[in-house]
C-alpha cells in the first residue's frame, strides 16, 4: 500500500492550540503550512515558528472561504491536508442562550465547516491527476454529522482529511 505524500496543509480557524500542534507538526514533517484566521495577528509567532504564511478569513462567509482557497492554491498549491478548527461555543442552560449568539455558534462551527470542506472537495477534483478512463483519484467526499463536525464519508475515501 502506498503511503500518501501531503505537500501543503491548510490548517482554518488556527489558534495557540490544537492548531498550533498540528501546525508544527506538518511543518516537521516538510510539508508548506497555511493557517487561516479571522485575526492574523495572532498568528505572527506561530508562522515564524513554522514557516507557515497566514491567511485572513471569516468561515462563516462563502465568498472569504473560496478567495481563501484560491490565495492558497495560487501561492503555496492545492492543500492535501485540511483542517477546520475554528468553532464558538455558547455555554450555559439553553432556557438562558441568547439567539443570536447561538445562531453564531452554529455558523462558525457547522456552516463554515461545510464551506471549507466543500471547497476542499472542490479543489481536489480540480487538480486530482485522471488516470486513462478518467476515473478520479483522491476526491474528497464528506458528510456533516452531529455537533457540527465534518468527517469523510468513508475510511480511505479522504486523502489527508
Amino acid at each position: 500500500m502506498d503511503v500518501p505524500r501531503y505537500h501543503t496543509a491548510l490548517i482554518v480557524g488556527a489558534g495557540p492550540g490544537l492548531s498550533a500542534s498540528l501546525a508544527r507538526l506538518c511543518a516537521d514533517a516538510g510539508m508548506n503550512v497555511a493557517l487561516a484566521a479571522r485575526n492574523t495577528e495572532k498568528l505572527a509567532e506561530l508562522c515564524a515558528d513554522t514557516n507557515a504564511s497566514a491567511y485572513a478569513c471569516d468561515a462563516r462567509d462563502a465568498y472569504a472561504v473560496a478567495g481563501l482557497f484560491d490565495q492558497v492554491e495560487a501561492r503555496q498549491g492545492t492543500p492535501d491536508l485540511v483542517v477546520y478548527n475554528a468553532a464558538a461555543r455558547v455555554p450555559g442552560p439553553v432556557t438562558d442562550l441568547d439567539p443570536g449568539a447561538v445562531r453564531l455558534a452554529l455558523e462558525v462551527s457547522a456552516f463554515g465547516a461545510f464551506l471549507v470542506a466543500q471547497q476542499a472537495a472542490q479543489g481536489a477534483r480540480r487538480h486530482r491527476v485522471h488516470r486513462r478512463h478518467r476515473r478520479r483519484q483522491g476526491v474528497r467526499q464528506f458528510v456533516m454529522l452531529r455537533h457540527g463536525q465534518v468527517r469523510p464519508a468513508r475510511a480511505g475515501s479522504v486523502a489527508g482529511a
